[in-house]
């Protein structure tokens, strides 16, 4: 049972340094074809807003019939399209792309530095209790900036508001990782607490 788990944890660890490295190289690349393509001068920025339509369309769904049942098609949710070559466009792009490349990169960071302490059979240490906090945290922050760039999507919207309303899809999937994440740093904390109780008795 000790070897399959020495196994696991050198695949999560090598897993954590393969996507720490390839992390970098991906986004040196896009960063500087984001910069390039935005400074082009030939560069059109396509902002794309998830918005629920008014009124279903149903003409470009004609109701058509399988095994005697009427089947209709109905589009309830689109795109609100934004084509502008405004430099405004790409630098707000390339700042979200940063912040999110930024969090990903301290996730990554504290997360290699835990299982790197589990793969060395030292995982009882407070800071790793720090570094897991630290991991709920940022993941928690991926809602929160979800959660600002819906708001700006809603104040570009505003003008056009008795047309579309927009589809508010936060992602709350972020808040439940970041919730088991903490968990794991509590029960780190226990046992680490225990182990200390455990040395000073002896």
């Amino acid at each position: 049972m000790e070897l399959k788990n020495k196994w696991l944890l050198s695949l999560i660890k090598v897993g954590l340094d393969i996507a720490w490295y390839l992390n970098f190289l991906f986004s040196g690349i896009t960063l500087f074809l984001l910069l390039k393509a935005a400074f082009s001068g030939n560069y059109y920025h396509i902002y794309a807003i998830p918005v629920q339509l008014g009124t279903t369309l149903e003409r470009y769904y004609p109701t058509y019939l399988i095994n005697g049942d009427s089947i209709t098609m109905q589009a309830h949710e689109g795109s609100f399209i934004i084509s502008t070559q405004s430099l405004l466009g790409p630098i707000s792009g390339i700042v979200s792309f940063i912040l999110y490349r930024v969090l990903f990169i301290a996730i990554l960071f504290n997360l290699r530095k835990v299982f790197s302490t589990f793969y060395h059979n030292e995982a009882f240490q407070y800071p790793n209790i720090t570094r897991l906090k630290l991991a709920a945290f940022y993941i928690a922050l991926f809602f929160l900036l979800h959660l600002i760039y819906t708001l700006m999507d809603y104040l570009v919207l505003k003008n056009y508001i008795n047309k579309f309303s927009l589809s508010w899809h936060l992602q709350y999937g972020y808040l439940g990782i970041a919730a088991i994440v903490y968990v794991a740093a509590e029960i780190l904390r226990y046992g680490f607490e225990f182990k200390k109780e455990n040395e000073e008795f002896v």
